[in-house]
């Protein structure tokens, strides 16, 4: 996997492709932190939250999860890209302390939610939504994450369970 990461970044500081170079080190960060590498680790991490600062583009690391949050108040503790680092762990801070899913929906994802409690189909909800196939599929898959339901039929079992669908 390292490899891989390593001939993706080399593609992407080739064409200039910041973003994507910033994903394959954040990967690679988490990579070498599996195999114990700890400074490799780190050093990679530098690199992606060096190119996510200027942009205040966090998003990604919030969504590695736990591993991701450990390398990044190790890289506090050494003083590595302090303010980029503080930054994410205090949105996910904030994100976890609105713990119910109703909080993190969207208003989009709910009306996309509402069409799948009543039984619609993709095609059935890109026509009412007037969006592509892509943009309902990745709806669905927020929903799913956020409720964390397996599937359709759970992601709407969940939102009742939890009010924030009406039977």
């Amino acid at each position: 996997a390292l490899a891989a990461l390593e001939g993706l970044a080399a593609v992407a500081e080739r064409l200039g492709r910041r973003r994507d170079r910033m994903e394959t080190d954040a990967l690679r960060a988490l990579a070498l932190q599996g195999l114990g590498r700890q400074a490799a680790a780190l050093q990679a991490l530098q690199g992606a939250l060096d190119t996510a600062a200027p942009e205040r583009a966090f998003r990604l690391f919030l969504d590695e999860g736990p591993a991701m949050l450990r390398l990044l108040h190790q890289v506090v503790e050494q003083g590595i890209a302090v303010q980029a680092a503080t930054a994410i762990l205090e949105r996910a801070a904030r994100r976890d302390a609105s713990a119910h899913p109703a909080d993190t929906l969207s208003e989009r994802e709910m009306d996309v939610l509402r069409l799948l409690a009543s039984g619609a189909s993709n095609q059935d909800i890109m026509d009412a939504l007037v969006i592509s196939l892509g943009t309902v599929k990745s709806h669905v898959n927020h929903i799913m994450g956020k409720l964390d339901a397996q599937n359709r039929t759970e992601a709407v079992a969940k939102a009742r369970l939890l009010g924030i669908l009406r039977e």
